[in-house]
């Protein structure tokens, strides 16, 4: 009878060891698909923040191209009112030269000013680039620490033992 006992102890160890491992990796592997549906979620919310930038740059470099067009426009409404003025010579050369200068002026900012929009895209870009790279590294590191939890078999092998060895034979427990 006094065998049984400690017999009795192990088993129930090893059925709680067991138990134990069981809830471990139901936890390991609900936590895995929260992340993975996490995971999901933050790609297609970087696709939506990138593909949002990208049309409101097209739509800021739409209004870019009506600007140079209306500038150039601009421009040859000053050169023709200069020409049909009457002046003459050199001045007149002087003032369409002045007209068109200031035209081009105004071109070469915009397209300035579109290169430095493109770069911020870019720049945009990069930054949901890591900011996804950081959310799926900590979902990782997640599922990770959730799968080291589970005790090994090894674990729950060496606590049933311990536990059938630390047995007090005079007294009958554990």
């Amino acid at each position: 009878m006094c065998a049984v006992l400690p017999a009795i102890a192990t088993g129930l160890g090893l059925f709680q060891g067991l138990a134990m491992r069981s809830a471990a990796q139901k936890q390991a592997d609900q936590t895995y698909q929260t992340e993975l549906t996490n995971a999901k979620n933050a790609e297609d919310a970087r696709n939506l923040k990138v593909t949002t930038a990208g049309q409101n740059l097209k739509t800021k470099e739409a209004l870019t191209a009506q600007k140079r067009q209306q500038a150039s426009l601009d421009t040859k409404q000053k050169v023709g009112a200069l020409q049909a003025s009457g002046i003459g010579g050199n001045l007149l050369g002087l003032l369409t030269g002045e007209a068109e200068r200031e035209g081009a002026n105004v071109g070469n900012n915009l397209n300035i000013s579109n290169a430095a929009q493109r770069k911020n895209l870019g720049l945009e870009v990069r930054g949901y680039d890591a900011q996804l790279g950081r959310q799926l590294s900590a979902g990782q590191s997640n599922i990770n620490q959730a799968y080291n939890q589970i005790p090994s078999m090894t674990q729950i092998a060496l606590g049933v033992g311990s536990k059938a060895l630390t047995y007090d034979w005079a007294a009958g427990t554990i």
